[in-house]
């Protein structure tokens, strides 16, 4: 890594990444600024980089909840930029990639991996280099109800247009790289649960089927508030449910609890059920919300 002092307090940084199984030597050029002791990133992609983009969520505006899948079909060195909202090392606006095998969050967007990116303090960019696995994966970009794209409420940030979620082959090159479509194997959903409902839907499976159950929800001391379930039509028999012991912390506060299994059902008529409490669901969490907030319920897929 090398270091060029200039006039006025900036510092250019060349950073030299090598790929130890190929021996290619790739460089990442940026620019930075100390403002009190804070350091400040401009990131300038040219036309070549954005046509090589593997994933371009970019201008999001108020309370969106944007999503982009990908896979890889041999692992792969990305470069990944993200600009949204921070204040207090909390995070408004801001990224995040989750492993679509199994949801677990890959990479996320933290206040305090984060630079200033021109204009307003809170205006925040994460600029990684990550190594990621061949495989599928869903790209997230979420904005709360104020400070976005076209609709600032203090000074806009360098290159405003980067407002969101950039993944970038890291040697320019993404011809390992496809689009996926995360609904294209889900057999049934309840997802963006709200307090005091009851929600339900039928399904049918032709024949035994192993599915992938997704589910996230509210546990507190070992029992469940926010929960899914999976009844047999026929005889109304509950064949699976969201317990706590068999669920994990799906970040944000401790109670949001997340569960992932396969099961195998026998062919037959279903229906899949989630049951929520009167506090903490989507859209109105009265303590942290959990990384995959989009998914605040259950998800069902094939195998």
């Amino acid at each position: 890594m090398k270091y060029v002092m200039l006039l006025g307090g900036f510092v250019l940084v060349t950073v030299a990444v090598t790929e130890a199984t190929t021996g290619d030597l790739e460089q990442a050029v940026f620019r930075f600024a100390d403002f009190e002791g804070t350091n400040e990133r401009y990131v300038d992609l040219a036309p070549e980089d954005m046509d090589a983009a593997i994933v371009a969520i970019h201008r999001a505006g108020n309370n969106e909840m944007l999503a982009s899948g990908f896979t890889l079909s041999q692992p792969m060195d990305v470069r990944i930029i993200s600009m949204g909202e921070g204040v207090r090392r909390e995070m408004y606006d801001y990224g995040w990639i989750v492993d679509a095998s199994n949801h677990r969050t890959v990479w996320s967007m933290d206040y305090s991996r984060t630079y200033r990116a021109g204009g307003a303090r809170k205006n925040r960019i994460a600029d990684d280099i990550v190594r990621l696995d061949a495989g599928s994966y869903i790209a997230y970009y979420r904005t709360d109800g104020s400070h976005s794209f076209g609709k600032w409420n203090s000074p806009a940030p360098v290159n405003a247009e980067l407002w969101g979620l950039t993944i970038l082959p890291l040697d320019g090159n993404r011809v390992a790289a496809t689009s996926y479509d995360p609904d294209e194997n889900v057999i049934a959903q309840i997802v963006r649960v709200g307090d005091n409902q009851s929600r339900r839907r039928n399904f049918s499976l032709d024949e035994n089927t192993t599915i992938s159950v997704y589910a996230i929800g509210e546990g507190i001391g070992g029992q469940m508030y926010d929960y899914a379930s999976i009844q047999h039509a026929d005889t109304r028999r509950t064949v699976w449910q969201m317990e706590y012991q068999d669920t994990e912390w799906a970040g944000g506060a401790h109670k949001n609890r997340m569960a992932f299994h396969d099961i195998t059902l026998p062919a037959g008529n279903y229906i899949l059920k989630y049951r929520s409490d009167g506090s903490h669901s989507y859209d109105d969490f009265n303590a942290a919300a959990p990384s995959d907030v989009l998914n605040w319920g259950v998800t069902i897929t094939a195998r």
